[in-house]
């Protein structure tokens, strides 16, 4: 017992001297620590080498069959305490685990905590060690697995703040949700306004935002709709008021110029010929899908009516489309 109090004095001593000039290395002895709540006790034989101490030893994984390597460096902190940085060898398997202690000079104990998250009493044990379970096996984060406070990770749940991980699976999806978004506002119906047509034949704006038609004679009505280069036009729903037996037609066309001449071709979609109904909307949709837009391809809209008797008037449409 003496010699261990006369080491103990020794490496209190020498701690207190620490910036006091030593020719060569020092062993001050072996002392034991018990890393509680566990039963892991690491012996480290103390060399003072100038202002600092080497410590070696070992962690005896509470009466392994193997042994953990430890080393380290001790130092005095500005506080007056000493400073401990261990790095312990696990094994098998050789998994690394870097432990801070701080201990007081009075009683040679303290606190410690490790790189795998623990924290505990850091105990000067020249006796019996306190009964504990021994420590977890810390385990790195790559390759062979993820862990957090010694536990491993088995699974990653979807985020639920912006301070959480994200896998690869929810980031696609998310991913894959905005690239649908952004697309469904690129593909918002184009409005077209009736007063933005050409008129053919007797017909003007009236006070309603429509363009109204003559009923005593043929007029007609021809509007551009103007989609993206690519865009497929896959319906369109047209507004307008009709009170006469007679029919309107509403045609959506797609013309094709040829380089340097006039019209190439003009394809009618489909024609709706609702007759006497009053205020109408309607969805016209294509089957089969009318080719895209496309340097030399385009679409419009063509609006006629018979003469007839009643109230004919064209209010608009939106065209429906999408994109590659």
């Amino acid at each position: 017992m003496n010699g261990i109090v006369g080491r103990l004095a020794s490496f209190a001593g020498a701690m207190v001297v620490a910036g006091a000039s030593v020719t060569g290395a020092q062993t001050l002895g072996t002392f034991r620590w018990q890393q509680q709540p566990y039963c892991n006790v690491v012996s480290l034989t103390v060399v003072q080498e100038g202002a600092f101490y080497r410590i070696n030893g070992f962690d005896d994984q509470c009466g392994a069959a193997t042994l953990a390597a430890a080393s380290g460096l001790a130092l005095p902190n500005p506080n007056g305490s000493i400073g401990f940085g261990l790095t312990i060898v696990t094994t098998p398997g050789g998994t690394p685990l870097h432990l801070d202690a701080t201990i007081s000079l009075s009683t040679l104990s303290g606190t410690w905590r490790d790189s795998a998250g623990g924290t505990g009493a850091w105990v000067f044990t020249p006796g019996a060690p306190t009964p504990g379970a021994p420590r977890p096996v810390p385990r790195i984060t790559f390759p062979g697995g993820l862990s957090a406070s010694g536990a491993t990770v088995t699974n990653v749940g979807a985020p639920s703040s912006n301070t959480d991980a994200a896998n690869k699976s929810y980031v696609d999806t998310s991913a894959a949700a905005d690239r649908a978004y952004a697309r469904s506002v690129r593909t918002l119906p184009v409005l077209i306004h009736a007063y933005a047509g050409l008129v053919q034949g007797i017909a003007a704006p009236d006070f309603w935002g429509c363009v109204s038609f003559d009923t005593a004679a043929s007029s007609s009505l021809r509007l551009d709709i103007p989609l993206p280069n690519g865009a497929t036009m896959t319906a369109l729903t047209v507004r307008y008021f009709d009170t006469s037996a007679a029919s309107m037609s509403i045609i959506p066309r797609v013309v094709t110029f040829a380089e340097g001449s006039a019209i190439d071709g003009v394809q009618n979609l489909l024609t709706s010929t609702n007759g006497s109904g009053g205020a109408r909307v309607e969805t016209i949709t294509f089957s089969p899908v009318p080719p895209a837009v496309n340097a030399t391809r385009s679409y419009y809209l063509h609006v006629t009516s018979p003469a007839h008797t009643g109230v004919l008037a064209f209010c608009g449409a939106a065209a429906i489309y999408t994109l590659p």
